[in-house]
């Protein structure tokens, strides 16, 4: 099959455990074909991952480039307007999101007809923003009444954000059999263009949840009031026609499903797939530092809440003088005012020499292995490659009770709450103090590895979903061996949804289609 990959700010420009799986899933599925759509924020990108033979394609999408100058682009016209104000007012009536598809499914034909690109950053377009923003008012009820409202500022800016989001809409839609998202959201927006064209068929993957994570990423320290109002509706309406125009919902973990449900998603079309190691890479190591060593290891970002494991490290420095802490990882350029604010962090804390940031590892095996115990302190987590691969590598493992953690670990790992250093900092000194605890943790963890998360089970299962949705199978042995293999484990945590005999429904076409 030729399949179109769709991704946002990962694979192949960024690292990360999206992108490890991105890069999986391609060589691991070849021979099927490759067509990769990736949405990046400007021009400045260069990949940093090797690309496969079987990938035939590469479409970087600029979100943040300069618009076409031409005037046939920027023209307002009667029929662009009407169509950005159906766009606009479904984002603030109630039970506004089938107008709120069917506004970006005219635009998208209006796309066809001229560029689009920079359209919608016209005088029209500002007041009709600015109107629907006022009428919204604020999504906080304790500021009801009390907070002012949106202004014209408030509005030129939403616009701005808005106009390129939908960039994505624009591009020529993938001429292939099948589209995957790794996504929600901005990802889903080509192939919105391609179920319009050819009725290309959607497989929806989330490691975590998109739209949970806007409303992290969206907060009140960097948007006005009624800039973020408007942008979380505008996130809400589009996670919702993802799942609408998706045949099949893939999702990292059961965790997610209650997301997807909740916002839109079928429980029909509902199939969560694990991540999956290649654990024949990842060695078992008895030997240990002489120091106590606790090891992080991700990119540095807000959702892998970096300052909460620095808190706890405190602690543990507290009991321990003589312990480190290594973090391994890089932030990317979006990030780089966080990881100042983390090193400014680690050095109030009286930190300096005990915590260090090291970047990006050669290999994250020997990362693995540099501590004691592989710590992960996100505070948002789909099914997290860290985890699982720190599990696979034999390591006992501290994680935050979040997403799909608690279903990776079972009983292999120390689960902590969210954003709570003195209990990540218990959790630590339990595990340091206690050489057989580790060693029995750490056999445990590789051995649930080994018998649910592998790479070849959660790309078999790929490999199956793809037929399925494109009709040219209906059997997802894969999906029956692995549930026989919890009932077997007689593990009470989440099931995987259905047996994949069962046909998945398609949607009908939009009136007028």
């Amino acid at each position: 099959m030729d399949i179109a990959l769709l991704a946002e700010g990962t694979y192949p420009y960024h690292p990360g455990g999206v992108s490890v799986w991105c890069d999986q899933l391609v060589r691991g599925l070849a021979p099927h074909r490759f067509d990769i759509y990736s949405i990046i924020g400007g021009n400045d990108h260069e990949p940093s991952w090797e690309l496969p033979d079987n990938v035939i394609g590469l479409h970087p999408i600029q979100l943040w480039g300069g618009a076409p100058s031409s005037r046939q682009s920027k023209a307002s016209s009667a029929e662009l307007n009407a169509v950005f104000s159906q766009l606009a007012s479904s984002m603030v009536e109630a039970n506004g999101e089938p107008a709120f598809l069917e506004a970006l499914r005219h635009l998208f034909e209006l796309s066809l007809e001229r560029p689009l690109t920079g359209a919608l950053q016209s005088k029209e377009s500002l007041e009709i923003l600015l109107g629907a923003m006022q009428l919204a008012g604020p999504t906080n009820r304790r500021l009801a009444g009390t907070a002012a409202s949106a202004t014209v500022s408030d509005a030129r800016i939403a616009l701005e954000l808005i106009e390129h989001q939908l960039r994505p809409l624009f591009v020529p839609p993938p001429k292939v059999d099948i589209c995957h998202a790794t996504a929600n959201g901005l990802s889903v927006l080509p192939a919105l263009g391609a179920y319009w064209s050819r009725a290309t068929p959607l497989v929806l993957s989330e490691h975590g949840i998109y739209l949970r994570e806007r409303y992290l990423s969206y907060d009140a320290r960097t948007y006005a009031p009624a800039v973020r109002a408007i942008m979380l509706r505008f996130f809400k309406r589009l996670t919702w026609a993802g799942y609408q125009i998706a045949d099949a919902i893939a999702p990292g973990s059961e965790y997610n499903r209650q997301w997807q449900e909740a916002n839109g998603g079928a429980s029909e079309r509902i199939r969560p797939i694990y991540n999956g190691v290649d654990a024949a890479n990842f060695i078992t190591s008895r030997s240990e530092p002489e120091i106590p060593t606790l090891v992080w290891l991700g990119r540095i970002d807000p959702l892998k809440d970096v300052e909460t494991l620095l808190r706890a490290f405190a602690i543990v420095r507290e009991r321990i003088p003589t312990a480190r802490l290594r973090i391994f990882g890089a932030a990317s350029n979006q990030n780089l005012d966080y990881l100042e604010r983390c090193i400014a962090l680690r050095d109030s804390l009286g930190l300096v020499g005990a915590a260090t940031f090291e970047g990006r590892v050669a290999s994250v095996i020997d990362a693995y292995h540099a501590g004691h115990v592989v710590l992960l302190t996100s505070i948002s987590e789909g099914f997290p490659y860290t985890l699982i691969e720190a599990m696979a590598a034999g390591m006992p493992t501290v994680a935050t009770d979040v997403g799909g953690v608690r279903e990776a670990t079972g009983d292999a790992g120390v689960i902590v709450p969210p954003q709570n250093p003195e209990q990540t900092a218990e959790a630590c000194l339990m595990l340091l103090a206690d050489a057989d605890l580790r060693h029995d943790i750490g056999f445990a963890a590789r051995s649930r590895i080994l018998s649910m998360f592998t790479l070849e089970q959660s790309l078999a299962i790929f490999g199956d979903l793809y037929r399925e949705v494109t009709g040219r199978i209906t059997s997802a042995p894969v999906l029956e061996r692995q549930e026989r293999a919890r009932e077997s484990e007689h593990i009470d945590g989440p099931q995987v949804a259905g047996t994949g005999t069962e046909p998945l429904r398609a949607l009908a076409p939009l009136p007028g289609s």
